[in-house]
């Protein structure tokens, strides 16, 4: 079983598989054994009333960048930035299969934890795209898409982020202030429609781009 990161919701069902050999980046693997993905996965048990077949496990990491032979398989790793700072890549050539994580979703906008990470992750998603597409791209949330369909998805995505931060620079220019720079980053325009319950994200990306942008002083 690979995983792609550590957000709850990609690693709630581990514990569903006690067979599989559960394998991750070094990153992730340090989130899974501090604990606090059992308190994340409980909060959202409780919030979304799903019950869950344990606690996530690690039994084998590797570090980002490298080529993992996995069974019969080897698994070509690359860090996926932006979304959070331990997501993973993973491309299986032999079967034609990119796997994105929380990147290029059909379903979704992107969610941010640092987008100047995340436009930088996906103008690399653009060029192996282009010069050196995958049969299947797999993202975590939505089904999967052709090359051409996550390019798409991905210049979309890019699109939005580089908005956002000209939003943002642009009201914080000269006396701009916070609330102004809030303001103008919400009007930016998703790429895609997405459900009510994300909107949430939405003030979430720009508070995230402001922070890269006009960090809240310390102390």
């Amino acid at each position: 079983m690979l995983i792609t990161h550590g957000d709850w919701d990609h690693v709630c069902g581990i514990g569903a598989f006690p067979d599989a050999v559960v394998t991750m980046g070094e990153e992730t693997a340090a989130k899974v054994e501090d604990g606090s993905r059992v308190q994340s996965i409980q909060r959202a048990a409780e919030a979304y009333g799903f019950a869950t077949a344990g606690a996530p496990r690690v039994d084998e990491t590797f570090t980002r960048g490298a080529a993992v032979a996995l069974g019969e398989f080897v698994v070509e790793t690359f860090p996926l930035v932006g979304h959070t700072p331990d997501g993973t890549g993973f491309r299986l050539r032999e079967l034609g299969l990119l796997v994105v994580g929380d990147h290029l979703s059909p379903v979704e906008f992107p969610f941010a934890t640092s987008p100047s990470a995340y436009r930088s992750t996906l103008a690399g998603l653009i060029e192996l795209l282009r010069e050196d597409p995958p049969e299947t791209v797999i993202p975590g949330h939505g089904p999967p898409l052709t090359a051409e369909e996550a390019l798409g998805i991905a210049k979309a995505d890019l699109g939005y982020l580089r908005s956002l931060h000209v939003a943002v620079v642009d009201a914080l220019a000269g006396d701009g202030t916070r609330e102004e720079a809030q303001a103008a980053g919400l009007t930016v325009a998703l790429p895609r429609e997405s459900s009510p319950d994300l909107d949430e994200m939405r003030g979430f990306n720009v508070e995230r781009e402001i922070e890269e942008i006009l960090p809240t002083p310390v102390g």
